[in-house]
C-alpha cells in the first residue's frame, strides 16, 4: 500500500468519531506517517505550521530530540468528553502516556470543522 493510499485511508476511516480520529492521529504520528497526522491537523494548527513541509520538519526534529527517552512509549485514548469551554462541537480526549518506567497524563482536543473531527492541541 502506498503511504497516499494509506494516508487516505486513515483520513476517511478517522472522521466518524472524536475517539477515532484521537487514535489515527496518535497512530499516524508513532509510525512517522507525517501526511497522515497533517490531514487530520485543525486548520489553526495548519496555519501555525505554515506548511505541510514545515510540519513534516517540526515533527522529524521533534523525532530526533525526543526518541531516546520516548523509546517503547505507548499512548493510550483513555477518555473522551465533550468540552465545555468552547462554544463549537470539540472534545477533550484524556490519553494515557506509558513509558515502562513512568505514566503520565495529557489531553488532546478534538474539534469539528465542516462536519468532520480533527486534532486540534491542547483544550
Amino acid at each position: 500500500m502506498t503511504a497516499g493510499v494509506a494516508a487516505w485511508l486513515t483520513f476517511t476511516d478517522a472522521h466518524r468519531s472524536p475517539r477515532a480520529v484521537a487514535e489515527a492521529f496518535l497512530t499516524a504520528n508513532e509510525r512517522h506517517d507525517w501526511a497522515a497526522s497533517w490531514e487530520l491537523l485543525c486548520r489553526s494548527e495548519q496555519l501555525r505550521h505554515e506548511s505541510f513541509a514545515m510540519w513534516s520538519d517540526v515533527q522529524d526534529l521533534r523525532v530526533e530530540i525526543r526518541s531516546p527517552a520516548l523509546e517503547g512509549e505507548t499512548v493510550t485514548v483513555e477518555d473522551v468528553r465533550p468540552n465545555e469551554r468552547s462554544a463549537r462541537p470539540s472534545y477533550v480526549i484524556d490519553l494515557e502516556h506509558d513509558l515502562g518506567s513512568a505514566v503520565y497524563f495529557d489531553t488532546l482536543l478534538v474539534v469539528e470543522e465542516d462536519g468532520e473531527y480533527r486534532a486540534c492541541g491542547q483544550p
